[in-house]
C-alpha cells in the first residue's frame, strides 16, 4: 500500500475511534417523556455566579437528595453541563427541612451553558441512563 493512503487510513480509523469513546454522554440524551418529567419533578435547580464560573443551586427538601456533576462536554456555542440527581435513600431517615447544596462547574460565566440532568435512585448504578434537557428555576435564595 502506498503510504498516503496508509496515513489517510490510519487518520480515518483514528477520527473513528475519537469520536466513538466511550466516554461521551453526548449521545445519552433523550426526548423521552418519561425521562423529561422525572427531571421537571425533582427538586429546583437554580443557575446561579460564583465571581468567575456558574454554579447550580440545588434546593432539596431533605439532605438524602444529592447532585453531582458527570461530564463537561463542548459545544459549538458554549458548553453541556450533565448532572446526576440522586434521590434520597429510603431504608435512612432524614430530617424533613430543606437543603441548599451548592455545585460549582468548570464552566466561566461568558460561556453559554445547557444543563441536562437524569434522576436516579439512591444506589442505581448510573450506566447508560439518558440525561434531559434541565430548565433552571428562579431563585430568590441570595447566595452569600
Amino acid at each position: 500500500m502506498p503510504l498516503t493512503t496508509t496515513r489517510a487510513l490510519t487518520t480515518l480509523l483514528l477520527t473513528t475511534a475519537l469520536l466513538s469513546a466511550p466516554g461521551c454522554v453526548s449521545r445519552f440524551l433523550t426526548d423521552d417523556d418519561q425521562v423529561q418529567r422525572e427531571v421537571d419533578q425533582a427538586p429546583p435547580v437554580a443557575l446561579r455566579a460564583n465571581q468567575t464560573h456558574h454554579m447550580l443551586v440545588f434546593q432539596a427538601p431533605n439532605p438524602g437528595w444529592t447532585i453531582r456533576l458527570d461530564e463537561t462536554d463542548r459545544t459549538p456555542d458554549g458548553k453541556r453541563v450533565f448532572v446526576s440527581i440522586r434521590r434520597p435513600d429510603p431504608l435512612l431517615q432524614y430530617t424533613q427541612q430543606i437543603v441548599t447544596k451548592r455545585l460549582l462547574t468548570q464552566v466561566e460565566l461568558e460561556t453559554p451553558i445547557e444543563i441536562y440532568a437524569r434522576v436516579l435512585d439512591a444506589n442505581e448504578r448510573a450506566k447508560k441512563q439518558p440525561y434531559a434537557p434541565l430548565t433552571p428555576t428562579p431563585s430568590a435564595d441570595p447566595i452569600d
